[in-house]
């Protein structure tokens, strides 16, 4: 079962995710955000996850006609694996 946002809210502030050595916020590190995508279910080994990308990466591709494309933002690239996978 997967961790709602308060639950892990509360466990950064126990572990320091997020915080420095003086309680103050500070960029979560690589390993940190992917620890809480999996406490979460915010990745592709969650299958609802994976479904939702699935849909929207193919509606991206049928509806927008994209054919090659840039991700830029803070997770591992997952919304360019299934229009790959559909052979865009």
């Amino acid at each position: 079962m997967y961790l709602k946002i308060e639950e892990v809210l509360e466990r950064n502030k126990a572990r320091g995710y997020g915080y420095d050595e003086n309680k103050k916020i500070r960029p979560l590190t690589s390993e940190e955000f992917y620890t809480i995508s999996c406490e979460m279910g915010l990745n592709q080994d969650n299958p609802q996850y994976r479904r939702m990308f699935d849909k929207f990466s193919k509606w991206v591709v049928r509806t927008l006609k994209v054919k090659t494309g840039l991700e830029i933002g803070s997770g591992p690239g997952y919304f360019f694996v299934f229009p790959q996978q559909a052979g865009a």
